[in-house]
C-alpha cells in the first residue's frame, strides 16, 4: 500500500490554478498543489520538455507552461497558448479541464509510485481528451498498474473487456464487484455488434 497514490482531482482547486507556496514536493491526491509541484519540475529544462510534449498531445494548442507568483503566499498556474501570442493566460481564465490535464500528466508520468487510482478523471474533459487520455494510461500501466473509477461510457468503451471490473449493490444493498468479461451474455451483446459503453449505458454489464 506504500507504493499507492489515489487521485481525485475535482473542480474547487482548478478555478484558480492557485496553490501555496509552501508545501509538499509530492503531487496531492485532490491537486491542490499542482502549481508548487509544476514550478519544481520546470526548474529542470529535461522535465519542462517533457510536459510540454506530453501536455500538447492533450492541448495542441499550449505553447508553454508556467508559475509566476500570486499576490500573497500563493503560485499561479500560466500558460501560453497558440493563439496569445506572447501573452500568458493565467489558470483563472482557462477552462477546468485544461488545468486538469496538467495534473494528469503529472501524476502519471512524474510521480514514482508503482500502483495509482484515479477517480472520476474525466470530468470536465471533452471526449476527444477522454480518448487520448485513455492511450496515454494504457502507455503508462507498462511500468505502473493503473485503476480508474468512473460512471462515463466514454472511458469505459476505450477499456479492454478482460480489464473491467463492475461495482453494484446486491439485493441486500452490500457492494459487489464482478467481471463482465465472465458472462457469456455480455461476450453474445458484443458480437451483435454492441459496444462496451452501450450494455453499460443500458445496464447490461452484469448480466
Amino acid at each position: 500500500l506504500s507504493q499507492l497514490r489515489v487521485f481525485h482531482f475535482g473542480t474547487a482547486w482548478s478555478g484558480s490554478g492557485s496553490s501555496p507556496r509552501k508545501g509538499k514536493a509530492q503531487l496531492e491526491e485532490d491537486g491542490s498543489n499542482t502549481a508548487l509541484v509544476l514550478r519544481n519540475l520546470l526548474k529542470d529544462e529535461e522535465n519542462r520538455r517533457k510536459l510540454l510534449n506530453l501536455a500538447g498531445v492533450l492541448l495542441p494548442f499550449v505553447e508553454d507552461v508556467n508559475v509566476d507568483r500570486f499576490p500573497g503566499q500563493s503560485l499561479l498556474v500560466e500558460l501560453q497558448e497558440s493563439h496569445s501570442g506572447e501573452r500568458y493566460l493565467p489558470a483563472s481564465l482557462l477552462s477546468e479541464g485544461t488545468i486538469k490535464v496538467i495534473a494528469l500528466v503529472i501524476a502519471l508520468y512524474f510521480e514514482n509510485k508503482r500502483v495509482m487510482a484515479f477517480e472520476e478523471p474525466a470530468i470536465s474533459l471533452h471526449p476527444k481528451l477522454i480518448s487520448q487520455l485513455m492511450q496515454m494510461m494504457k502507455e503508462v500501466s507498462e511500468e505502473k498498474q493503473i485503476f480508474v473509477t468512473t460512471h462515463n461510457p466514454e472511458v469505459i468503451r476505450h477499456v479492454e473487456l478482460e480489464n473491467l471490473y463492475l461495482v453494484s449493490r446486491d439485493e441486500d444493498g452490500f457492494s459487489k464487484i464482478t467481471k463482465p468479461g465472465d458472462s457469456e451474455i455480455v461476450h453474445s451483446f458484443l458480437e451483435n455488434e454492441l459496444g462496451i459503453d452501450d450494455l453499460f449505458v443500458d445496464d447490461l454489464l452484469s448480466l
